[in-house]
């Protein structure tokens, strides 16, 4: 018979509640002093009605220990447990919406009285063991509810219970259904911002469970259950790398295809289900492939690949799919499987999409470059932008071959209604959809009549105030969206690659035409944006453009020179940036242009616009302090500093609006701040001093420090001459006068060649000069080295008996003892007449040196007169000639002394070794030369260079190798560490399982003890009891308690060998990693040994 005392006093507990309870300290007080099981029932129940009431809830909370205490003592008695459950839980529940009411707060209370103790929450967990299905289900919604009520207390009580989380998992396996999704629900709670928690419940084999639930019911076409179990993989996988490497190693992403493969029906109407099931394994893919701190992050998406996923992702993304929603999401997925992955750019690259009604195929990256310029959702827009992105991310070829793409484009510009065309190339369109804009303003607002291959001057582009406008809100409307999304893409082919940007300096834009230059995207570009700046266009194309040109410039002297080349673009920037009513954004990238400028100029004196003419702009012209100020106010702006905080998101829910353009992204923000420290430095140091005036071929007539808003000079009074700055106005060494371009006056061709072949004739002068001087120089240093080893050599006195050295030359001799003192005084007085022309040397070379650089600059340095078409001047060449005279005379001079000296040290030497005077030949004591013991010191200084070099190049290669091993060194520790956990873990479970098995065991032989008369179940008592008739004898509840306990220790008892072999495994992988890790530190010594 089935068992309904639960319901019938759930009933009459029902009809109790509506009499008086008894208060509920005095029912704990009657539960803990009586016995009687019906009286301690008859409590619990009255205990269950008082719990409905929301004002006893705090009293009966007060005796949480009470009903914990019933909990572990009533085990065997369901009912009771049911009962307790059910007080608990109505204790413990948080109404929703009413966190301000005094009931919240109790309940909260109660929560924290029976979480903060750990055991309390074990003896919940115990109950799991159950295998009722009330006492299952409804401890399993009270766990879920204490974790929405303290979540991370709860979590760390249930890691403090050796087998809490193996028990909550053993809820997944259960055949009930209701049980195993309200553990789904409990999971989801459970896990999340816990990593420990994640990484304990994957090792429970949480991914395999749940792969296995999702297919059982129905995969992707499964229901709400099938998107629980995806949600909770995805918990688990989020920002948890062991997790994402543990869930590739076992093979799980083979199962994820299924979830991803949608029929055609699918693709033209796509029901609730599955649209969820698909968003959620997008998800998970890109949890996968999206993190930064996941060094296998490159394993993950190669895996991906290998499974087929990236192609039904892309057929997802590029494909007739109807839901904007799921293509959004696909596109943002895709980016992450190809971003810097070699194998998967080029795969991405050479797919092709097929039109399943037509039949033909197409290049994804046509493709997606059409979805960016024509979608007409902007959050599609923008994720085919993130794929675009991501395809160039560390991929330099791609950008060389999209840039070679790059075509003129039409004459007509886009089609009408703004498609463009699709039959161009990828650069083409791109090109097309730049200068798009251009077509549609002509056809509202016709230009002024000029010719195409003029660009306009500054006195030609009117001064238009130009008023912050809502990014996006255009006249024209949505043309400006193709215009900013084309200039995005050609930023990121060309971005910090100089292949490309010297590449796009040769491509030409439009037909060669005679008299008309290369029309580069360059030219093209600054000519949109000046046409721009004159019709008053919205300034998201100017940005637009002015984004294009900074990118292009960056790190690029060529692009620079040939930005400069054209006379006008420089002020027309100088105008945008002085006019008051100027966007800050236009204006700020207006200053960046110029600074990069600056930055990357190639000092080329013949340029009209060299590095000092450009400092002394924006010193003067504009104005240092302008010239900051606007850049400035451009990292201040709002969207600035919301791109500046990274969060440049997904907003797959964005509003299909073009207001929510975002003019910047998180890469512009770093290279303009990089750009902007830059040129910050070098227009705030000193700028080095012009070299002699020949650098500064033309001055202004007016001074350049006029204020920034005098207006520029018209062309009637630039074409006015002005005199030519004469030395006497510039001394010598004084900075001089920057000129200004935007106020350059017409000059003479003549004055200009006579400047010209001056300085020549100067710099030919002062090499001569140069190079005489430095010989001069290397000879006077020989003679000084010769006469030093001759003062280093020791006077020999003569000796008594022995002829003096002078007999040789003639000399008479008084005495002998005199000869030693005359040799002394004739070396002495030599001595003295070399330091004499050694000094007069000195004095010929400083002279020499001082006319030279007077002649240099026609004069003294008090001359200051200047003759523009005179000769260089000639005066040195006698005194050089006097100098070289005098040079040589020395030379002859010091050369006879020098014959002298040898000849007195070969007499020296005679006088000590003969005994008599006999002419001795002067080839015996040749000049010493060079002393070899100093030959042999530089060779040997050379040698230990050689070495120091080879020791330096291998201390850098031994603390590269060091890095490495250190890198490893920390994985393989923190690996190690996770073992660790894991192994004490399983220890702990083991130890669990070892007292249950002890305890069932004990339990056993208690009852076998008690009942030693009663026969097993399968012994034939009918002889023992005539009574029961000639059937077996039923098994009583003893028997059935009996064969219960022995199958729960036959699987506790496989539960141990299993988690034994677990061990096992753990244990030598830790060996391993702890061997691998003494290998990596014994590497590490060896290298900090020998650095």
């Amino acid at each position: 018979a089935i068992d309904m005392s639960w319901l019938v006093s759930g009933i009459l507990g029902g009809q109790r509640g509506a009499a008086p309870v008894s208060p509920p300290e005095v029912l704990f007080a009657r539960l803990q002093d009586v016995s009687n099981p019906e009286e301690r029932k008859r409590t619990i129940t009255e205990l269950k009605a008082g719990s409905k009431e929301p004002a006893l809830c705090g009293s009966i909370g007060a005796g949480m220990t009470v009903l914990v205490g019933v909990l572990r003592a009533e085990r065997g008695d369901l009912e009771v447990i049911r009962e307790v459950i059910e007080i608990i839980t109505n204790i413990t529940h948080v109404p929703k919406g009413r966190e301000a009411d005094r009931e919240y707060a109790v309940c909260l209370s109660n929560t924290d009285l029976l979480v903060r103790d750990a055991s309390q929450v074990d003896t919940l967990l115990a109950l799991l063991e159950e295998s009722d299905y009330y006492i299952r289900f409804h401890t399993t919604q009270l766990l879920t509810q204490l974790l929405s009520n303290r979540c991370h207390q709860l979590q760390d009580a249930i890691l403090k219970s050796p087998m809490g989380v193996s028990r909550l998992m053993d809820l997944l396996a259960d055949k009930r259904e209701i049980v195993r999704n309200e553990a789904l629900l409990l999971m989801l709670e459970l896990a999340k911002g816990n990593q420990e928690v994640q990484k304990i419940v994957a090792f429970e084999g949480a991914f395999e469970k749940l792969l296995e639930i999702i297919v059982a019911e129905g995969g992707s076409e499964g229901g709400i259950i099938a998107q629980d179990c995806i949600h909770l993989i995805n918990t688990l996988l989020r920002s948890n790398v062991s997790n994402q490497n543990y869930f590739r190693e076992t093979n799980c992403i083979r199962l994820i295809p299924p979830l991803l493969e949608v029929t055609n029906d699918d693709m033209r109407s796509l029901r609730d289900n599955k649209f969820s099931i698909l968003t959620l394994t997008l998800e998970l893919v890109s949890l996968l492939v999206s993190s930064t701190t996941n060094v296998s992050t490159y394993n993950n998406q190669t895996v991906l690949t290998q499974n087929n996923i990236m192609n039904l992702i892309i057929r997802l993304a590029l494909g007739r799919m109807s839901s904007a929603t799921t293509r959004t999401r696909a596109l943002y997925t895709l980016g992450d499987i190809i971003s810097s992955h070699t194998e998967n750019q080029a795969a991405f690259f050479n797919s092709n999409l097929m039109n399943e009604t037509t039949r033909q195929t197409q290049p994804c990256l046509h493709r997606l470059t059409l979805v960016v310029l024509q979608s007409k959702d902007y959050a599609e827009r923008n994720a085919a932008l993130h794929v675009f992105k991501q395809y160039l991310a560390d991929n330099p070829e791609g950008q060389v071959a999209l840039a070679s793409t790059i075509t003129p484009a039409p004459e007509a510009g886009p089609q009408m209604g703004g498609e463009l065309d699709p039959t161009l190339s990828i650069g083409g369109i791109l090109v097309q959809a730049l200068l798009g804009w251009e077509a549609m303003a002509a056809s509202s607002a016709p230009l002024p009549n000029a010719s195409p291959a003029e660009s306009p001057s500054i006195s030609q582009v009117p001064q238009v105030p130009t008023v912050p406008s809502p990014a996006g809100a255009s006249s024209g409307g949505r043309p400006a969206l193709p215009t900013w999304f084309a200039a995005c893409m050609l930023s990121c082919i060309i971005h910090e690659n100089n292949n490309v940007k010297d590449l796009l300096l040769r491509i030409p834009l439009e037909m060669p035409r005679p008299g008309v230059g290369l029309i580069t995207l360059l030219i093209r570009a600054m000519r949109s944006l000046i046409q721009a700046q004159r019709v008053g266009a919205d300034q998201t194309v100017k940005i637009a453009l002015l984004r294009v040109l900074c990118v292009c410039m960056d790190q690029s002297p060529a692009t620079v020179k040939a930005f400069l080349q054209t006379p006008s673009n420089l002020p027309f920037l100088v105008d945008v940036i002085l006019q008051p009513q100027q966007s800050a954004h236009v204006a700020g990238l207006c200053a960046l242009i110029i600074g990069l400028c600056f930055q990357f100029n190639e000092d080329d004196p013949a340029s009209e616009f060299s590095k000092s003419a450009l400092h002394g702009i924006i010193m003067h012209r504009i104005g240092v302090d302008k010239f900051m100020e606007r850049l400035d106010q451009l990292r201040k702006t709002e969207d600035f500093t919301q791109a500046e905080l990274g969060t440049s998101g997904r907003d797959d829910d964005a509003k299909n609006t073009i207001y929510s353009l975002r003019l910047y992204d998180y890469e512009f923000t770093l290279f303009y701040k990089d750009a902007y420290d830059k040129v910050q430095r070098l227009i705030r140091q000193p700028f080095p001093k012009a070299k002699p005036q020949h650098r500064n071929l033309i001055a202004p007539t007016t001074p350049v420090s006029a204020p920034p808003s005098t207006p520029p000079p018209s062309s009637s009074s630039s074409s006015s001459s002005s005199p030519v700055p004469s030395r006497a106005n510039t001394p010598l060494g004084a900075q001089p006068t920057v000129p200004t371009p935007l106020s350059v006056p017409g000059a003479s061709e003549a004055v200009i060649h006579s400047y010209k072949v001056l300085i020549g004739d100067q710099d030919r002068e002062l090499a001569f000069l140069k190079t005489k001087n430095g010989e001069m120089e290397a000879t006077i240093r020989t003679l000084e080295e010769r006469l030093a080893k001759a003062a280093a050599s020791p006077s020999i006195p003569a000796s008594p008996g022995y002829s003096s050295p002078s007999s040789f030359f003639g000399v008479p001799q008084p005495n002998q003892h005199g000869g030693g003192a005359h040799d002394h005084e004739a070396m002495r007085a030599k001595d003295a007449q070399i330091s004499s022309l050694q000094d007069e040397v000195k004095a010929l070379t400083q002279r020499l040196s001082s006319q030279a650089v007077s002649d240099l600059f026609g004069g003294s340095q008090n001359d200051t007169s200047f003759n523009i078409g005179a000769e260089p001047p000639k005066t040195y060449e006698a005194e050089l000639q006097a100098l070289s005279h005098a040079y040589n005379e020395l030379e002859a001079t010091l050369v006879k002394r020098d014959e002298e000296i040898s000849a007195l040290r070969a007499q020296a030497q005679a006088h000590v070794h003969a005994p008599v005077a006999l002419p001795v030949p002067s080839s015996l004591f040749p000049d010493p030369g060079p002393d070899p013991r100093l030959q042999q010191l530089q060779e040997e200084n050379a040698k230990l260079s050689q070495e120091l070099n080879n020791i330096t190049q291998q201390n850098a290669g031994n603390l590269q190798n060091m890095r490495q091993y250190h890198d490893q060194a920390v994985l393989a520790q923190s690996q190690t560490q996770t073992l660790q956990a894991t192994l004490t873990h399983l220890q702990g479970q083991n130890a669990t399982l070892q007292t249950q098995l002890a305890a069932l065991q004990a339990q056993v032989a208690a009852q076998q003890a008690h009942a030693p008369a009663q026969p097993s179940s399968g012994v034939d008592v009918r002889s023992a009891s005539p009574s029961l008739g000639t059937g077996p004898r039923m098994p009583d509840a003893r028997d059935l308690r009996i064969q219960k306990l022995e199958l729960q220790i036959r699987e506790g008892e496989q539960r141990y060998t299993s988690l034994e072999k677990e061990q096992e495994e753990v244990l030598l992988l830790l060996a391993n990693a702890e061997m691998e890790n003494s290998n990596l530190k014994e590497k590490l010594n060896q290298l900090g040994v020998k650095m």
